[in-house]
């Protein structure tokens, strides 16, 4: 069933599915802003912590289907203080700590995405915090009133937090996330061109890494499931099923934000002044990846690199003109800026009824492309949006985790493909699951199971930290 019959399915089932979430008719509460203040980063970060936790727990009491009390933390903000071995992470540094490292994570996403990356940055000598964007952690309906001046003031927070704390700061986003730093960065400059070259009193800000920016988010092409005043369409997606770390449900005006900013960002003529490092995903069906790479490649900062993950490695780059690296990493090398990294990957199924091995590029074998009835394991096509950010061991997202995205399938589930993504009987058996993007050209040719972790990131995040820690 290709993208346009599910599209006219939802059009003709969403209304009713819409009027039965709720026991009186009416639209769920999780849809409606709950007009509470959200609690902005500070100094004090532990009781940023705790407040911002706290409000998500009160919020979404007041919910038909709350977040389970243990995922509470999961959502909120986090701080990892430094874990290294036999590693002083102080040096010569006024502050306590010679690094830090602010995560922000994407739209509709919780600072729970960011923990993976986070965990590296702790073991390589950085402070590392995590802040929740407002209008995320508690319910959907907040996204209908909260945007980018609140997304803009919690990140300069952020930023501050780490006065006193650190002299080095290095920003990490993902997708919308990942607009922000760039924004943040670019207002630095500016900064730095009125001959205020520190973020702060004592605070350098001295690199970013993007993930997948939002500078074009189209996230999947469902139909409005609810309409405001003027006919202003208010969702561009409402689902009844709820994943407890992230939104499925997508608010339109935060879309119409994110990608506000996103044009914005592409029209800034200013050069950036930051080591960059980008990772980027070819079949991204989410954020333009290709329009991020043309981005990457018209910048002139010196060191920059750019990840970039493709189903076919061997494919030209036409719009970067400096070196690029195939498959084999060559990290001395400071000429290369683009590094290719194959996406798909079949593994060995799992034997005597274990788990599957967890999968890397050194272990894959085979082409997920052949066949329909061979002895595959794991079999993935690419690697997605979201797919990114999560380690193959990840206990909520990678490769041996309980739960499924099928969320592509959530209105004809009961179908062969629908069943079979769920891991229920009676399935498809005459074709092997795969995992991958949720692109029309996989949904169309595969049983798909949506891909939630990335095979690669050890490589990337060992690539993203010496790539910083050489640039500075």
């Amino acid at each position: 069933m290709n993208r346009r019959t599910i599209l006219t399915l939802l059009v003709l089932l969403l209304p009713l599915m819409l009027s039965g979430c709720a026991t009186d008719g009416s639209t769920p509460s999780r849809f409606a802003p709950s007009d509470d203040a959200p609690v902005m980063p500070s100094r004090d970060f532990g009781k940023y912590i705790e407040g911002a936790r706290n409000r998500a727990a009160y919020i979404n009491r007041t919910t038909e289907t709350p977040i389970p009390a243990q995922h509470l933390a999961a959502v909120g903000p986090f701080e990892l203080r430094p874990r290294p071995k036999d590693q002083d992470c102080r040096g010569q540094a006024r502050a306590p700590y010679d690094r830090g490292v602010l995560l922000i994570h994407g739209l509709n996403d919780t600072p729970f995405s960011m923990w993976d990356l986070g965990a590296r940055f702790a073991a390589a000598c950085y402070l590392v915090r995590g802040i929740l964007l407002p209008g995320h952690g508690t319910i959907p309906g907040d996204l209908l009133t909260i945007g980018l001046p609140a997304w803009r003031e919690a990140v300069a927070r952020g930023i501050e937090s780490f006065e006193g704390e650190a002299d080095r700061l290095i920003i990490v986003g993902f997708d919308l996330g990942a607009n922000l730093a760039l924004d943040a960065a670019l207002q630095r400059d500016r900064r730095r061109a009125e001959q205020r070259s520190r973020v702060g009193d004592g605070l350098e800000l001295n690199g970013i890494v993007l993930l997948a920016p939002a500078f074009s988010y189209d996230p999947p092409p469902f139909p409005p499931a609810a309409v405001g005043p003027a006919g202003q369409v208010l969702w561009g997606a409402a689902f009844e099923k709820r994943d407890s770390l992230r939104y499925n449900s997508v608010a339109k005006p935060s879309v119409q934000a994110t990608n506000q900013l996103g044009r914005d960002l592409l029209n800034v003529e200013a050069p950036l002044h930051l080591p960059l490092f980008m990772v980027l995903s070819a079949e991204d069906d989410v954020s333009d990846g290709s329009l991020a790479r043309e981005w990457f490649c018209r910048q002139r900062v010196t060191p920059r690199h750019l990840l970039w993950y493709s189903r076919y490695p061997d494919a030209p780059l036409p719009d970067c003109s400096c070196t690029v690296e195939r498959r084999d990493p060559r990290a001395n090398e400071r000429q290369v800026c683009v590094s290719v990294r194959p996406s798909s990957c079949v593994l060995p199924p799992s034997r005597n009824g274990g788990s599957n091995p967890l999968p890397s590029p050194e272990n894959c074998r085979s082409n997920p492309y052949d066949g329909k009835n061979s002895d595959f394991g794991t079999a993935i096509l690419d690697l997605g949006h979201i797919a990114l950010l999560a380690a193959p061991e990840n206990p909520r997202y990678g490769a041996n985790a309980k739960s499924n995205d099928c969320l592509h399938y959530s209105f004809v589930k009961d179908t062969p493909k629908g069943q079979a993504c769920a891991g229920k009987a009676g399935g498809d058996g005459s074709q092997a699951l795969r995992y991958g993007e949720t692109s029309e050209g996989n949904l169309q040719n595969y049983t798909l199971r949506r891909l939630t972790y990335n095979p690669d990131f050890d490589h990337m995040a060992e690539q993203m930290i010496d790539f910083l820690q050489r640039s500075n």
